[in-house]
C-alpha cells in the first residue's frame, strides 16, 4: 500500500471513529444505505477493521419496463453483506412503483423538478424510508467520494493545477440529497467522506495523479479484469483486497437499474407543444419532455406559489 493509500484509509477511519464517539445514546440504530460499489465497500470494511457495528444494511434494485433488473448493484452487495455478516434488506421495486411512491416525497423534501436530481433521489428515498421503518435512527452513505477522489468519469480529462481548481469548486457547492431526506425523515445522516477532516485531507494532499489512472476493473462479480482508466485509487488501493475494490464505478441509476427512468418511452408521448408554451408563457418554465413534465406537474401542486425553480 502506497502512502496516499495509507493516509486515506487512515482518515476514513478518523472519520467512522468520530461518528462512533457521537453514537453513544441509548436505543440508536444504524444503517448504512450499500451501493456495493467502492466508497460504501470500504466503509464497511473500515467499520469492521474498527469493530464498528452495524445494525443493517439497505439496497435497491429497480426493474425496467419488461420487469427485468438490469442493475450492476446487486451480486456485490449481497455478496458483501455475506462476507461481512450485515443483516441485509434488498428492495426490489419497479420503475413505475417508485416513481408512484417515492416523487412526492423527493420534489417536495428537495423542491426540484430537475430530472437529474429526481432519478436517483427516489431511489435513495426509498432505501431511506426502508431505513426508518425498520427503527434506524442514523444512515450512512458514501457521498463524497466521487467528488474528491476523481469517480466521475466527466472529472477524467484536464492537467493540473486546472484539475484541482474545478475539483475545489465542486466539492465547494456539493450538496447531497440523501442529507436533506434523511433529515426530512427524522435520521441523522452521516458520510465518512464529507467530514471536514477527511475533505480537507484529500483537496491539499492528493492531485489528478494520486486519484486517477489505469487499473485492473472489473464489471461483473468474478468477471475478468481488464485495463480500464478509474478514480477513486487512493480509495481502493487501501482497501485492494475488499469484494468492490476494483469494481467499475456506476452511477445510482446503473447500479439500481433505474435507468429506464431517463428513457424516453417510459413517460409515453411527448407533451401536448400548446401546454409546454402555456407553461413557457405563464409558469417561466421550459419543459424539455414528458419526464419533466410530470416532475414539473408535481412540483406545482406541491409549490403552487413558486416560479422559475429548478
Amino acid at each position: 500500500m502506497d502512502e496516499k493509500s495509507r493516509a486515506c484509509k487512515a482518515q476514513l477511519e478518523q472519520s467512522l471513529q468520530s461518528l462512533e464517539e457521537g453514537a453513544s445514546q441509548a436505543g440508536q440504530k444504524r444503517c448504512i444505505i450499500l451501493s456495493g460499489g467502492v466508497d460504501t465497500c470500504a466503509i464497511v470494511m473500515a467499520c469492521r477493521d474498527l469493530g464498528l457495528h452495524l445494525d443493517l444494511a439497505v439496497s435497491v434494485s429497480v426493474s425496467n419496463e419488461s420487469g427485468n433488473f438490469e442493475g450492476t448493484d446487486e451480486e456485490f452487495v449481497k455478496e458483501l453483506a455475506a462476507a461481512c455478516g450485515l443483516e441485509l434488506h434488498y428492495l426490489h421495486t419497479s420503475a413505475m412503483e417508485l416513481v408512484s411512491n417515492m416523487l412526492p416525497f423527493c420534489v417536495k423534501t428537495l423542491e426540484t423538478y430537475d430530472p437529474m436530481d429526481l432519478r436517483n433521489s427516489m431511489v435513495v428515498a426509498l432505501a431511506l424510508h426502508k431505513a426508518k421503518e425498520l427503527g434506524c435512527t442514523q444512515v450512512i452513505t458514501g457521498d463524497g467520494a466521487d467528488e474528491l477522489l476523481g469517480g466521475y468519469s466527466f472529472t477524467w480529462k484536464g492537467e493540473e493545477p486546472t484539475w484541482s481548481q474545478k475539483r475545489q469548486e465542486m466539492c465547494s457547492a456539493w450538496k447531497f440529497s440523501a442529507m436533506k431526506m434523511a433529515v426530512a425523515l427524522g435520521m441523522k445522516y452521516f458520510s465518512p467522506y464529507v467530514q471536514p477532516s477527511f475533505k480537507e485531507w484529500a483537496l491539499k494532499e492528493t492531485d489528478k495523479s494520486d486519484c486517477i489512472g489505469s487499473a485492473r476493473i472489473h464489471i461483473k462479480l468474478g468477471d475478468e479484469k481488464v485495463d480500464h482508466v478509474t478514480g477513486k485509487l487512493p480509495l481502493r488501493r487501501a482497501y485492494p483486497d475488499a469484494i468492490s475494490a476494483w469494481r467499475r464505478k456506476d452511477p445510482i441509476e446503473v447500479g439500481s437499474g433505474s435507468t429506464c427512468l431517463s428513457r424516453k418511452d417510459f413517460w409515453g408521448p411527448p407533451p401536448d407543444p400548446e401546454v409546454v408554451d402555456k407553461l413557457r408563457k405563464e409558469d417561466h418554465v421550459v419543459i424539455r419532455d414528458a419526464e419533466h413534465l410530470t416532475y414539473y406537474k408535481h412540483f406545482a401542486q406541491t409549490f403552487p406559489d413558486a416560479q422559475d425553480l429548478a
